[in-house]
Parts: C-alpha cells; structure tokens; sequence
C-alpha cells in the first residue's frame, strides 16, 4: 500500500502539474483549432465554391491573460476580394446599408454560375477566353445580364443582390464548441471574422 504523501510532497506534485498543464491544454487547443479550420475550409468549398475563401480560413490557439484561446478567421489580407467576401458570405447580406450587396466601382455585379465556379477551381477564369468565346444576354427582369462562354451560363450580371449567409465559418466554430464545452469546461473559444479593413466581429463562448 502507498504511503500518503506529507505536505511538502503534496505541494511539489500539485506545482509539477501546474507547470505541466499549460502546455498540455496549449497542444490540445491546437489541435482544436485544426480540426475547425478544416471543417471551416470544408465548407467554404461546398457552401460558397471559392477556393481563394477557403485557403482563408485559419485556426490557432493563443494564451491571453491566463486563457488559451482558439481563433478561427477568414479572410486574406492580401486579397481584397477575398476579405470583403468573408463576412457577407457566413452572414449575409443583411447587415450591410439596405440589406444589400452593391458595385463599389463597377455598374454590375458578377454572380457565378456552377460552371464559372468549377472554372475558378481549375484555374481558368472566363475572362482570359477570347471575346468572340464570351456572349451576353439580356435580363430585363433583373436588369442585367447572363454572360454564356461557348454557349454555356458562366455569370449573371446584376445591380444588387441580397445574399443569405452560407455560414460556412460559424457552422464550423459552433460544432467546435459544442465538442469543447463537452470535453472540457472553462475554455473560452472565439471566433473572429476579417473583414476590410480590419477585423469586423467577434463572438465568445464558454
């Protein structure tokens, strides 16, 4: 039979697990983060069909004032495109003036088609096509255009649209949280969205 520690070896153990502990939680935070960045760019592939968003999507962990945190983001900084789709494209376009998605510089907007986005996938954008290859096709409903490339629907040109959130990112932090809050208590979990020209939004869970 074991003989109970005193207090001073009591003390030491209790200070070995202590210092231990950090680093323990900080590996499965990671590992955490992981598993909700490929859950996140799992589904910005399915839900939205741009690989530039999905190659966005980051998880980390982070120790702050005595947390581990685990951050999941979207959005490139170094693609402009890229950042301003990551928050309308998980919440929609609702919070946006009028509820709306507008042109910043250009008078329509170009909403793509399942062939235009398996092209975008292979790399292969329509309009590297030659012109006599692009067609445009008048919508008077929606006051735009449909642009057929060698006879087959690539985008339709619009003014504004409003858009439903795919929420591609949330989907993917909720079901980490829910593992979190099972497997472990007192962990606080945020989720962060890039959107230009900083970060837009956050969320926490414990």
């Amino acid at each position: 039979m074991t003989a109970p520690l005193d207090v001073d070896q009591w003390l030491a153990e209790v200070r070995a697990i202590a210092r231990d502990a950090p680093k323990a939680l900080l590996a499965w935070a990671d590992m955490a983060a992981r598993h909700m960045e490929a859950k996140g760019r799992a589904l910005a592939l399915s839900r939205v069909g741009h690989r530039g968003l999905a190659e966005s999507v980051d998880g980390y962990s982070n120790r702050a004032a005595g947390s581990v945190l685990i951050i999941l983001t979207a959005g490139d900084v170094r693609d402009p495109d890229v950042r301003a789709m990551a928050r309308v494209q998980d919440e929609g376009s609702g919070y946006l003036p009028g509820g709306e998605i507008r042109p910043r510089y250009a008078k329509y907007l170009a909403i793509p088609l399942p062939a235009a986005k398996a092209a975008d996938m292979a790399n292969t954008p329509w309009h590297l096509h030659p012109k006599s290859q692009v067609r445009l096709l008048r919508l008077r409903s929606r006051d735009g255009y449909l642009v057929l490339l060698n006879g087959e629907p690539f985008y339709v040109f619009v003014r504004s649209v409003v858009l439903r959130g795919t929420r591609y990112l949330r989907d993917a932090f909720d079901e980490g949280v829910e593992v979190l809050q099972k497997a472990i208590g007192g962990l606080e979990v945020r989720m962060l969205i890039k959107d230009a020209p900083a970060l837009s939004s956050a969320m926490g869970a414990r």
